[in-house]
């Protein structure tokens, strides 16, 4: 080694034996085993060289097959091929949009390297977006949640549109909820025409079924609450119908029509021109459909009536009065010579709820002196309403 005029020589080097030199001898640069050692050793290295230290820190090729580990790339480009991510600690695996440009899809799963059809896309709004593929069929699975066993499914949606929910047995939760904040009457769930302007078929948050076409069923349509159809809308089965309540503004076409439980409403029988008259019983109740109302009047005389008004009798509603007479049947007790039936009357000229005339069993009126004391009289039947 020479530094400065000082020249430093050091001998058994690279396993060579000390030996001395004469006085005077010439030193010459040259080559040594070293160097030419050194050359091919970094050649043939595969790991610790250019300032990579560590056992198994290789040098990475560019198309060399090899395994790295614990690396960080930072906005890397290019492609990846069997690839698995780990998620560690508290780490999130992110996919990141591109400021500078918005409107692009995010992210996309395609069939295979040589079609490269788009099977699953999620776009700038986080919209996903499932395409179906020109062979396949309308039975094939879109969206699939199974139960633990991977095979039973619970929710699926199929390549043909068809959406399908199979709850287990002991859930408690049913397959369409509503926001505890909507109305009673908003819809939880809605069926309507393509573009979504008008409302065909709807389930509202109280359960109320609601349609502007036709109800159809091969078997039996129950409720207890309401059913109801408007705007000449129908309602079909093979089987029963059964309701809470009953509502139609159409047609209702039946073979058989059964009310199994008929709640009755009463009135107030009030009957006037009985003069004198003091009754002891006065009793009335009523049932309707539609524009039909069952009903019966009934009333016991106390004290007897006098003078010779014509007698009339509150109804439960206003009777249909734009035509011919409506008549309702009934019958008198203990009336003396004209116990027996008697038929009641609403006259196109009347008003109000209020049947217009008596006529007994001899023909005649009944008026106030008709009333005899202790006499029991009854009208049972039916009327349309106006």
């Amino acid at each position: 080694m020479v530094a400065s005029l000082t020249l430093t020589v050091t001998r058994a080097v690279d396993g060579t034996s000390a030996t001395s030199h004469n006085a005077g001898a010439f030193v010459r640069h040259v080559s040594s085993g070293r160097d030419f050692s050194d050359s091919r050793t970094h050649e043939n290295s595969t790991e610790d060289v250019h300032g990579v230290t560590g056992v198994g820190n290789d040098i990475v090729g560019t198309t060399s097959t090899q395994t790295l580990e614990n690396k960080t790339l930072d906005h890397a480009t290019g492609t990846l091929e069997r690839v698995d991510i780990f998620n560690t600690g508290s780490w999130t695996t992110t996919l990141v949009g591109d400021s500078a440009n918005p409107t692009l899809a995010r992210f996309k799963i395609l069939d295979n390297e040589i079609n490269l059809n788009s099977m699953v896309t999620f776009d700038q709004n986080g919209g996903m977006f499932s395409t179906k593929k020109a062979a396949e069929t309308d039975t094939t699975f879109r969206f699939l949640v199974t139960d633990s066993d991977g095979t039973t499914p619970r929710w699926e949606v199929l390549s043909g549109g068809t959406l399908s929910v199979f709850p287990t047995a002991a859930t408690t939760k049913f397959g369409i909820a509503v926001r505890t904040t909507e109305s009673n009457s908003e819809a939880a769930f809605t069926v309507c025409n393509p573009d979504g302007t008008n409302q065909r078929f709807a389930v509202n948050k109280d359960g109320a079924v609601i349609t502007t076409s036709t109800v159809a069923a091969t078997g039996n349509i129950s409720t207890g609450g309401t059913l109801s159809t408007t705007g000449g809308g129908t309602i079909s089965t093979s089987g029963t119908v059964s309701a809470g309540t009953g509502s139609v503004t159409g047609t209702t076409t039946t073979n058989e029509l059964a009310v199994t439980t008929t709640t009755w409403s009463t009135f107030t029988v009030t009957v006037s021109g009985g003069g004198a008259a003091t009754f002891t019983t006065t009793d009335g109740f009523f049932y309707k459909i539609g524009k039909i109302v069952f009903y019966r009047a009934y009333w016991v005389v106390g004290v007897a009536g006098t003078g010779a008004t014509v007698l009339t009798v509150t109804m439960p509603s206003t009777p249909f009065r734009s035509g011919n007479r409506q008549s309702i049947p009934g019958g008198l007790r203990d009336g003396g010579s004209v116990t027996g039936p008697l038929v009641g009357l609403v006259f196109a000229g009347g008003s109000g709820a209020t049947l217009d005339r008596m006529v007994l069993r001899d023909g005649t009126d009944a008026i106030g002196t008709s009333l005899t004391a202790g006499s029991i009289w009854v009208l049972e039947g039916w009327y349309r309403e106006a």
